[in-house]
């Protein structure tokens, strides 16, 4: 395993030291009492995309501000403007990822989508990727003023600050940042998960799929329901920072 791997520059140290020390007792066990028990290739991103997981999961656990039950739904964009919304997704056995991104309007009507399955990689890597081909397919389109939706707070600072040129991922970062950047209003966010369902179900649906880009004129089928929910305003409570 490559110290470059693990450590992403955006991780605390002590927290990866503790979960890569969880990963190799589980995979010694298993390695012991499994027969057909191979190491994963790609064990240091398993590992890096279990500290995000955890981080996002756990970004207001440790607050000592009071929480409160807050509602939360897919909100339109203004109008005129178009929202993508952008998810990625892991498979922590085989270490694959995958990425989803919709495209709706101000009156909540679906415009595209995208899926992708990119192989083996990390989470926050799937999170950018899926930006990056959504921003692509907006921008085929014509869309002049254009809102990015993500529940990965990582991907947003990433895209939000400076990067260094040494930076593991510089490559898909400078590539969003471009786009971003181009003759267009173009703006990123950071959503909750419960907000970006219709996208999580769509970036599960790219590890079905073959390597590359998948996009959809029509919304998939399994999709429809969390779509209507959406349409109707539907809101799931939280747990939030007061």
């Amino acid at each position: 395993m490559r110290c470059n791997d693990v450590v992403m520059g955006i991780f605390p140290a002590y927290l990866l030291f503790t979960v890569t020390m969880r990963f190799i007792w589980r995979w010694t066990c298993k390695s012991v009492f499994a027969n057909n028990f191979k190491l994963p290739v790609c064990a240091g991103k398993i590992i890096t995309n279990f500290v995000d997981e955890w981080l996002k999961a756990n970004s207001d656990s440790d607050s000592k501000n009071e929480m409160k039950h807050c509602l939360i739904a897919w909100s339109p964009p203004k109008t005129e403007w178009v929202k993508l919304n952008v998810d990625g997704s892991l498979n922590p056995d085989l270490g694959t990822i995958s990425a989803g991104g919709v495209i709706r309007n101000h009156k909540k009507k679906w415009i595209g989508g995208v899926a992708l399955n990119r192989g083996n990689g990390s989470i926050i890597e799937a999170e950018l990727w899926g930006i990056f081909e959504g921003l692509q397919l907006m921008l085929k389109v014509g869309f002049k003023k254009v809102v990015v939706e993500t529940d990965s707070q990582s991907s947003v600072s990433v895209l939000s600050n400076n990067t260094p040129i040494n930076h593991p991922l510089f490559s898909i970062i400078h590539a969003c940042k471009a786009l971003m950047d181009n003759s267009w209003c173009c703006s990123i966010g950071h959503v909750y998960r419960e907000g970006n369902r219709v996208v999580d179900s769509l970036a599960k649906l790219g590890h079905s799929l073959n390597l590359g880009i998948t996009i959809f004129d029509d919304p998939p089928s399994h999709i429809l329901g969390a779509l209507e929910d959406d349409f109707n305003g539907l809101a799931v409570a939280r747990l939030v920072l007061s």
